[in-house]
């Protein structure tokens, strides 16, 4: 009694294909939540680095004001009050 055998033919199961997508599929799911929060925390952190340098600029802005106040003042004084 002879057995016939088909030579295989190239290519993947259909189970092994199905296996691969569930391993993708749970890796994204893992993945892609932590990479939102990964982008969260870096606008984060770019937000707090933009409101550092808006305080900075408006502390000197505030500064230079004052002194000019200051001079203007004192150039009204001194025309008047001679």
């Amino acid at each position: 009694m002879l057995i016939d055998h088909k030579p295989r033919q190239p290519g993947f199961t259909l189970m092994e294909l199905m296996v691969t997508v569930a391993i993708i599929g749970i890796l994204a799911a893992i993945a892609i939540p932590s990479y939102r929060q990964h982008v969260i925390r870096g606008n984060r952190a770019a937000a707090q680095a933009e409101m550092m340098a808006i305080d900075s600029l408006e502390q000197q802005y505030s500064r230079i004001v004052w002194h000019l106040d200051k001079l203007n003042y004192n150039k009204f004084f001194l025309f008047f009050f001679r």
